[in-house]
């Protein structure tokens, strides 16, 4: 026999997790309200592009909807949100939340466990390259000679310069170290 509580705090979440490594990093200032439907449940460390201002004032932002436009690291921080007993894979973005959106600029690095590896890559290495995928909402991984048909055109391209860092051990995930190109 269970409960809905027992359930919600004996499951331990899958989202992807990410950490900012770029101390220098610019924020938008005052953040941004995220736009989504009710059930949607958007990660850390995925791309987002800027809307308008709402009634309040705040400005929004929603998952990016197209790789050709410049998108905004969704970087919230988990410390200030996280509940006893909870970790970086249970958190989450949630709609009308405000969220702390960093620009990418060139030089800028992170890491990310939201990858997918490109057709014909069997595993992941530096020197690679990667774009966000709109639709999967994961960064795809390439070789650069063979690179993914939307590559060439995404207006968010990276480097991999790191495989499988510290911070995703920690969490049981495989990460990687990006940089804006």
């Amino acid at each position: 026999m269970s409960t809905r509580l027992y359930k919600a705090i004996s499951v331990r979440g899958n989202h992807e997790i990410g950490n900012l490594n770029t101390i220098w990093a610019k924020h938008i200032v005052n953040g941004a309200k995220l736009v989504c439907e009710d059930k949607d449940e958007i990660d850390n460390f995925t791309l987002v592009e800027l809307g308008e201002y709402d009634e309040e004032g705040n400005l929004t932002c929603k998952p990016l909807s197209d790789h050709k436009k410049k998108g905004y690291l969704l970087t919230t921080v988990e410390e200030e949100q996280l509940m006893e007993g909870e970790t970086y894979v249970d958190f989450f973005n949630a709609k009308d939340e405000m969220v702390r959106l960093t620009r990418l600029e060139t030089g800028v690095r992170f890491e990310t466990s939201a990858i997918e590896l490109n057709g014909g890559v069997k595993e992941v290495k530096q020197g690679m390259v990667a774009h966000f995928d709109t639709a999967k909402k994961k960064y795809i991984i390439s070789n650069p000679s063979s690179a993914h048909a939307n590559y060439a055109e995404s207006a968010n391209k990276f480097n991999i310069v790191s495989v499988n860092t510290d911070f995703g051990f920690a969490f049981d995930k495989q990460t990687v170290r990006l940089e804006c190109q």
